[in-house]
This record gives structure tokens, sequence and C-alpha cells, in this order.
């Protein structure tokens, strides 16, 4: 059982890095691509079938009334289910212990919630939204790749078990 925890884990974190180097590589506009969409179709698929794996939203889609996330999704730059927004996370406690990563929450903490929420109205208020409220194009697309930033770096958080989306037993 330790070896095949190894092993995951470090196939995970593999597939995770790939996946944060291929988000970087990614144009601005948001799209899935044809990785991502493999990706989702074998992996996801699979790991999802194992009942030991959960898709997780970084940034949930209870925040889809912030008003950032608000404006972002009205205008179609913003997708929930993006492959920069989306990670696998272990539904049970003891295998995420083992793993070094958060467990899968339906409802993060509070903790996690509050977090996102400041970070979220810091972009909220910056000079580049502001701009977008005005309807400026290139800042549009300026915060809508700040928001997805912060989404990876989340990720970052959650595998490395530094950011936890729920707590651990």
């Amino acid at each position: 059982m330790k070896m095949i925890i190894t092993y995951s884990k470090h196939i995970f974190r593999d597939i995770e890095k790939t996946l944060l180097f291929r988000t970087l590589a990614r144009s601005r506009k948001g799209k899935d691509n044809a990785f991502d969409r493999l990706l989702k179709k074998r992996f996801h698929a699979k790991l999802e079938s194992s009942q030991l794996f959960k898709l997780f939203h970084i940034i949930p889609i209870s925040m889809s009334s912030h008003p950032l996330i608000a404006m972002l999704l009205e205008g179609g730059e913003f997708n929930f289910d993006d492959g920069r927004n989306t990670l696998m996370l272990p539904l049970d406690y003891k295998l995420a212990n083992r793993m070094g990563i958060s467990v899968y929450s339906d409802d993060p903490i509070a903790g996690y919630m509050d977090g996102l929420t400041g970070k979220l109205y810091e972009i909220w208020n910056s000079p580049a939204a502001a701009a977008a409220r005005a309807g400026d194009i290139s800042a549009r697309e300026e915060v809508c790749e700040g928001t997805y930033q912060l989404a990876g770096i989340m990720r970052i958080g959650l595998i490395n078990g530094d950011l936890l989306a729920d707590y651990r037993q």
C-alpha cells in the first residue's frame, strides 16, 4: 500500500507540474487546448472513477456572485472548469495526509474562502480592474490573467499542503 501511495503521489505531482507549465504557456484567451481536453478525458475520468479523487474548483463556483468573477463570467473570459482553475484532490483524509496535499472539500473552510475573497477584492480594486470596468478590453484580459494566476498560486499551495481546502483529520 505504501508503494502505491508513493507512486501515486509522484505521478500526481508530475501531472500537476505539467499542467502548470502548460497553463503558463497557454494563450491569454483562456480557451482549452488539445492537451487539456485529452487530460480531462483520460486522466481526470480515471481518477474520479477510482473514487479516491474528485475535481476541485480552486476558485469555487459559489464565488460567481463576487463582482470580479461576475464581470469576467459576463464577458466570457473566465471559466470555472478551465484547467487553470481545477485540480484533482483526494477524498480521503488519510490519503491526503500521506501525499502531503490538501483533501477535497465541496465547501472549503472559512479561512480558504476569506483569503480567496480578500485576494479577489485586491484584484477588483486594482487600476487594471477599474479600466476593465470602464470598457478597456486589454485591461479585462490583464484582470482575467491575474485571476488565473491567483488560481495557479493557490494550486501550488494545495499541492504542497501549504493551503488547505479542508482540515485534515
